[in-house]
């Protein structure tokens, strides 16, 4: 998000942020990196997809970016979704859903991610 943050003048947060992107027209979009864009995107459709609220999902995230740097496994992902309160079941499939976004190399781009953190 600090990417994303850097193009506001003040600081706000990321629900904020999420909320101008989902409601900004075609053109202000533009002002942003579609790889980044797409990211954030993933986890507001699972947030929206799985009813979690505002904490879990900018955990969710951050669980998200961790996974695709390698920095956690896919089991210690799903033992920090669990962790914050979403239940196993709705946790295995948003975990089945981050594996197939990552290893999809049409729909993320490493490269642009690691400057997202």
């Amino acid at each position: 998000m600090q990417k994303i943050r850097r193009r506001f003048t003040k600081e706000y947060t990321d629900k904020e942020i999420i909320a101008f992107i989902e409601h900004s027209p075609p053109p202000v979009l533009d002002l942003f990196d579609n790889e980044i864009l797409r990211i954030v995107k993933i986890v507001v459709d699972l947030e929206k997809r799985y009813g979690l609220s505002g904490g879990q999902g900018g955990f969710l995230a951050e669980v998200n970016r961790d996974f695709m740097l390698q920095l956690l496994t896919r089991d210690e992902m799903l033992r920090e979704l669990c962790g914050a309160g979403i239940g196993s079941a709705s946790a295995n499939e948003i975990v089945d859903e981050l594996c197939r976004l990552v290893h999809d190399p049409l729909r993320v781009n490493l490269q642009a991610y690691n400057h997202w953190k």
